[in-house]
């Protein structure tokens, strides 16, 4: 990796008056660590975006992904951008619906549906980045409550948010209609749900959501694949998403890594679409405690500051890829 700034245009592409407008239109941005500047160029030059919160870390990252139960972590860390004197108006914010808290549990234990304490919650999520635009004006985006398919393993059996003939898949589109139609000032991200580990089972919603015309509107969240284990499973899915809506911008929820660099390197993710992660968390082999069994591998600042930037590293890479597919 290119140890200065234009070395880093250089191996990018970049022209060096190109790359020096980019930066100062970041503003303060010697306040960004190596490995930031090093993802967001890549990012700028690719326009695949990686998303993620730097939980627990005073590392400043510009494309954040929160959910409705802990937004205001990220409007704490956008003020941190400014203090820095960061342009906030680069920041760019996914507020996921957090199906994962409310439906990954044993089915016995499920509801029927949202409850109007969920509805409550979400739509203050909804007012409070109407606020965030105004003060701060970042660019952000609300994904649509929905109803997953693939939390079979939590759940103790399969379909458990089918009722009777009525698929997830059906619940979710009707679900779009209706949160559109309450506010249609909101940049929505549209999931587009299907069944666990079918990866045909996606084209329904995209046939829809274009029939619509929503796509030329709103991007399309791919929402089947936050448990897969098989990469090959995810790049399928993406291989068939694009296929069938060349026009369509895409973010992928929770995918492998691994999937994420086959689909970059094949081209099924392209400029517009972007994918999150909290994988970074986890060591993977990165030798960094020995506290025994806890949820995330690392705990301290530190810890965590540095499987941030280790994982950032890989996100460039796998970027970089894209530069000799062209």
């Amino acid at each position: 990796m290119a140890t200065s700034l234009r070395g880093l245009a250089r191996e990018l592409g970049f022209k060096w008056s190109t790359f020096i407008q980019w930066l100062k239109s970041l503003g303060n941005y010697n306040t960004l660590p190596c490995e930031v500047l090093t993802a967001l160029a890549a990012i700028r030059k690719t326009g695949i975006a990686f998303y993620t919160y730097p939980i627990a870390t005073h590392t400043p990252w510009l494309y954040l992904l929160t959910n409705v139960y802990r937004f205001s972590e990220v409007v704490s860390h956008i003020a941190l951008l400014r203090d820095l004197g960061i342009n906030t108006a680069k920041v760019s914010v996914i507020v996921d619906a957090g199906v994962e808290r409310y439906w990954k549990k044993r089915c016995s234990k499920l509801v029927f549906d949202y409850s109007d304490e969920y509805w409550k919650l979400f739509w203050s999520a909804v007012d409070t980045v109407k606020s965030l635009r105004r003060e701060f004006w970042c660019f952000c985006e609300v994904v649509i409550p929905d109803y997953p398919d693939d939390y079979s393993r939590a759940w103790g059996k399969k379909h458990c948010l089918w009722v009777d003939n009525y698929t997830n898949v059906d619940r979710t589109l009707e679900n779009v209609f209706y949160i559109i139609e309450q506010d249609r000032n909101v940049n929505w991200v549209l999931p587009a749900q299907g069944y666990e580990d079918e990866p045909k089972s996606i084209l329904r919603s995209l046939e829809v959501y274009t029939s619509y015309k929503l796509h030329k509107r709103f991007r399309i969240g791919i929402a089947n694949l936050c448990t897969t284990h098989s990469a090959a499973g995810i790049v399928e899915t993406l291989k068939l998403a694009h296929e069938f809506c060349s026009e369509c911008r895409f973010h992928v929820f929770g995918p492998k890594l691994n999937a994420i660099a086959k689909a970059v390197k094949l081209g099924y993710l392209r400029r517009g679409d972007s994918w999150d992660s909290f994988a970074w968390t986890f060591s993977r082999g990165i030798e960094v405690n020995r506290r025994g069994k806890q949820k995330y591998s690392a705990e301290t600042a530190e810890e965590r500051e540095y499987l941030f930037k280790t994982y950032l590293k890989r996100v460039t890479r796998i970027l970089l890829t894209t530069q000799s597919r062209t």
